[in-house]
């Protein structure tokens, strides 16, 4: 039986994100491993923004930039907009609506949709069906909104409060979200003012049965625009509170702890992310724990009490040990090194039972490091190094 033709898609976060690394080496691996068994495979990688592709897929890429339509193909397209989808009978258009629509929109097919839209909306633009003719309805030729946001504020800003407010929950959750982890929230009504205003406005794309993603990026960023840093503070609080009953399963801590950094709650998400990253460890995830150590780094120096030694450098001493066992040497030995420096800093009266643990500790992983990378005569000096300290302990 012949093979089908095979078409995968990787799609960035709707925020703009990048291809992961885990996707790109998923796409590597597939095309290198299709050859002859699969020669009619078409992978697509959609961004944003422009996409940094590996070396080792330079040779089968193609980078395909879309871009915005010229006069001539915008005002094509406003004229298809008056035409029904029965009818194929060529319109007139006033030229002055075409380069109004083309100088705002700036060839951006949804701007320009939209605008048009809006302007029928408003009873603006007047559509003669006998003479097939589209003209101005309004004395005023500057009429069409000067963002694509402010068109679609418009309609957003004149929903109910509820609905408004479930839009508002729902850009906090993310671009896709699943409703079965935010169940809780069930019992507020976000779930069904977020189902109403699915029926009313169709925002969203329903990807699985709970999980949900937002139709166009420009919907979700006009959202995002108008909920100020307090409110999504609170909103960011709210979501935390709804999520505890998952902190102990290692993708709920993760949840957890995100909602918690963006409610700049620091001491708990980083508690919470490093939780998660041994969770990813214990599950033999390193390339996961390493994720989630680089993302609770920098939480300590946000909040207000100073962390003690330990806590300070366990990111790093866990990132060293992470990155040993997935031979990234350099970078273990520069967090290990680190945490070393660090602690070679604190004053000799100072170094009570917890310094003592920390320094045995840090030591002897970067022994195992050198003792790894065939660096024996380095890796005993440091045993040597630790054997005294942890016999005073």
């Amino acid at each position: 039986i012949p093979i089908q033709p095979v078409v995968m898609v990787f799609e960035a976060d709707g925020n703009g994100g990048e291809i992961d690394l885990s996707s790109w080496s998923l796409i590597e691996e597939l095309l290198q491993s299709a050859g002859e068994q699969c020669p009619q495979m078409l992978m697509l990688a959609m961004s944003r923004n422009s996409i940094s592709i590996p070396k080792s897929l330079e040779d089968v890429s193609l980078e395909v930039g879309i871009g915005r339509m010229t006069k001539a193909d915008s005002e094509r397209f406003v004229r298809s907009l008056f035409v029904g989808t029965e009818n194929d009978i060529k319109m007139t258009l006033d030229p002055k609506i075409a380069e109004a629509v083309y100088a705002r929109a700036n060839g951006c097919p949804m701007f320009t949709q939209r605008a048009i839209s809006w302007a029928r909306r408003k009873r603006l633009i007047n559509v003669d069906e006998i003479t097939n003719f589209v003209d101005w309805n309004s004395p005023d030729e500057d009429i069409f909104p000067h963002t694509l946001n402010e068109e679609i504020l418009e309609v957003i800003n004149n929903l109910p409060e509820n609905h408004l407010d479930a839009l508002k929950i729902a850009t906090c959750l993310g671009f896709t979200f699943d409703l079965n982890i935010y169940e809780a929230l069930k019992r507020e009504g976000f779930h069904r003012s977020l189902e109403e205003v699915m029926a009313s406005h169709g925002i969203f794309h329903k990807v699985e049965r709970d999980v949900y993603r937002w139709k166009n990026v420009a919907t979700f960023e006009a959202v995002e625009s108008i909920i100020i840093s307090n409110e999504r503070r609170e909103i960011h609080e709210r979501i935390a509170g709804s999520l505890q009953h998952l902190s102990d399963e290692s993708k709920g801590i993760v949840f957890y702890a995100r909602h918690h950094a963006m409610a700049k709650q620091w001491e708990k998400a980083f508690d919470l992310y490093m939780m998660a990253g041994k969770k990813a460890e214990e599950e033999i995830d390193f390339t996961g724990a390493v994720s989630l150590y680089t993302e609770a780094k920098p939480f300590l120096s946000r909040t207000r009490v100073k962390p003690s030694l330990k806590r300070k450098l366990s990111p790093h001493a866990a990132l060293g040990s992470c990155y040993r066992e997935l031979v990234r040497y350099d970078e273990a030995e520069e967090e290990l090194e680190f945490c070393l420096d660090k602690t070679m800093d604190i004053p000799e009266d100072e170094r009570d039972l917890a310094f003592r643990e920390i320094e045995i500790d840090v030591i002897t992983t970067l022994a195992k490091l050198k003792q790894a990378q065939s660096k024996y005569g380095e890796a005993m000096d440091l045993y040597e190094r630790a054997l005294p300290t942890a016999r005073g302990t």
